[in-house]
């Protein structure tokens, strides 16, 4: 639990009051302060003076005064509900991303930080600084097409609108409290007699757990699946470029690039770990399959329907809730009866609270 000397917060909790306007005009002032780190460092260091102090520590100390003002213009794009807003952070995370990019490949720059880094056993740095000089060597060439992929398939993700239409009968099993068929767009044409079902987590999770034809469980799980289908280019290209990138930094490919940087260091001990662990739940899982093959049998006769003897993925969240509340009598619906949103949201504020010495205030309070 938070020390009571840290109940008083130092400073006001970030606003995310932004206009359209405002978040062009703070990408701005993060670019400029950016360029002007990288300008001050080139103009004031040599390639063959250049050390951690006066080459990598003064960018740091400014990426890390402006981190918080960039991660609120570009976090905007992922939850705000006016589509111009969100535009508008798209293109700065975009402008932010390319600037990002262009100031690592200067050549400038990048001769003193090639300096810092071929001195880097003679320099004694600290543990953190090592790791740091580590990172930042690496992170060159390419991604600059790499950033631009990731938004492009970011900026696809966010602005998806499909669904899959049903009738109301298609959807039987579903609470009411989950997905309000009632209030589903309804069909027109071909679609006449039916409801559009997004593909958002609010009801993708519910449709798979409760709906009682597995024909709209199949279906849906193989519309969703195929959503965003202009994305799959997109991760061809981010695919072979991560791995062109990782191949000019000495790794093997991209996953050893990656998984050099975490604890595991190399692939080949992540494989070790993973054939380990299947070892010891394979037998597990498959009991636990047999259980939901012996649910869907028995209910497959209940409804006189012919059963294949097999279990697939759009069965898993269906009979895994049937066997919680056949065996373990939790019924999911009735349990969050206890759980309101608004309720369950200041608990978890009063946790926070209480474990990092917080403090939550209305803004308009």
């Amino acid at each position: 639990m938070a020390s009571e000397k840290f109940a008083n917060p130092p400073q006001r909790p970030p606003l995310f009051n932004y206009t359209p306007s405002q978040i062009a005009a703070a990408a701005e002032e993060v670019e400029a302060s950016l360029r002007s780190a990288i300008d001050k460092v080139v103009a004031s260091t040599t390639p063959e003076n250049a050390t951690f102090a006066n080459t990598l520590q003064p960018i740091l100390d400014n990426d890390s005064a402006i981190l918080g003002m960039n991660q609120r213009i570009c976090f905007m794009q992922n939850v705000h509900k006016d589509a111009a807003l969100r535009e508008a952070s798209v293109k700065a995370d975009g402008k932010l991303r390319e600037l990002d990019v262009e100031l690592k490949m200067r050549d400038d720059i990048f001769q003193r930080v090639n300096t810092v880094f071929r001195n880097r056993e003679s320099a004694n740095l600290d543990t953190e600084s090592a790791r740091i000089l580590e990172k930042e060597h690496k992170s060159y060439e390419i991604q600059l097409e790499i950033s631009r992929k990731s938004l492009e398939v970011q900026n696809n993700n966010n602005n998806e609108v499909g669904g899959s239409w049903f009738t109301p009968e298609q959807l039987e099993g579903i609470p009411k409290t989950d997905i309000d068929i009632d209030a589903l767009e309804k069909g027109t044409g071909e679609n006449e007699g039916k409801v559009k079902v997004n593909y958002k987590y609010t009801s993708s999770v519910p449709l798979g757990k409760y709906a009682k034809n597995a024909t709209t469980r199949r279906d849906y799980a193989i519309d969703e699946s195929n959503k965003v289908n202009e994305n799959v280019p997109l991760f061809q290209s981010l695919i072979e470029l991560r791995d062109e990138a990782a191949r000019i930094a000495g790794y093997k490919n991209h996953a050893d690039l990656i998984i050099s940087a975490k604890m595991a260091k190399d692939v080949d001990k992540v494989k070790a770990f993973l054939a380990d662990l299947r070892s010891r739940v394979e037998d597990g899982g498959k009991q636990e399959v047999n259980r939901l093959l012996e649910l869907k049998k028995k209910d497959y006769a209940e409804r006189g329907q012919e059963f294949d003897g097999e279990i697939y993925s759009w069965d898993i969240a269906f009979y895994s809730r049937l066997l919680k509340e056949n065996e373990y009598s939790i019924n999911e619906s009735e349990v969050a009866e206890y759980f309101p949103t608004w309720h369950t949201f200041r608990g978890m504020l009063g946790i926070f609270e209480k474990l990092f010495g917080l403090k939550f205030r209305h803004p308009l309070a």
